[in-house]
């Protein structure tokens, strides 16, 4: 799955809120809502494996980056630990989605990524080429025509045996 990015081959602008600062710190972060979301909504059960994205800062700062996430009408919980970066190149970034909460998910899930910096706001992070990855979990009808062919499988090769 992938997010639809407007801005694709060009960085994505700098994720600001509140004051138009990047805020320097987890929580000045959260409560200032300066946070990079969206919502995941499937339309059959899913495993989701691992939320990528691209993040850089320009100039000499430190950016840190976090992630939250919501399952349905549940309230906002971090999802892995905080990534830091200090490179002016786009780098790849993955938060591990294999937690009991992402696995046979049914009902929207919101992700909200965070962006702090060490030098309060003087400098721009980055963040760029969001994805999500996972699998569609397989329908019970799916489930029972493995079984039904599996049998028949079996069937077939015993009545080969007492033929042979």
């Amino acid at each position: 799955m992938t997010i639809p990015d407007t801005t694709k081959g060009n960085p994505a602008p700098d994720i600001t809120v509140g004051a138009g600062t990047t805020p320097s710190d987890q929580a000045t972060a959260i409560s200032g809502n300066d946070y990079f979301t969206f919502t995941l909504t499937p339309v059959s059960a899913v495993n989701l494996a691992t939320l990528n994205f691209d993040i850089a800062v320009s100039g000499t700062v430190t950016g840190s980056y976090f992630v939250q996430a919501a399952i349905g009408a549940g309230s906002f919980a971090n999802v892995g630990s905080t990534l830091s970066t200090s490179s002016s190149t786009f780098t790849t970034q993955s938060v591990s989605l294999s937690a009991t909460q992402f696995q046979n998910l049914t009902l929207p899930v919101t992700f909200r990524i965070y962006i702090y910096d060490n030098k309060n706001g003087s400098m721009s992070d980055l963040l760029d080429n969001v994805t999500v990855d996972g699998l569609a979990v397989p329908e019970p009808s799916t489930w029972a025509m493995m079984g039904l062919g599996a049998g028949l499988l079996g069937a077939v090769q015993r009545f080969l045996r007492k033929r042979g």
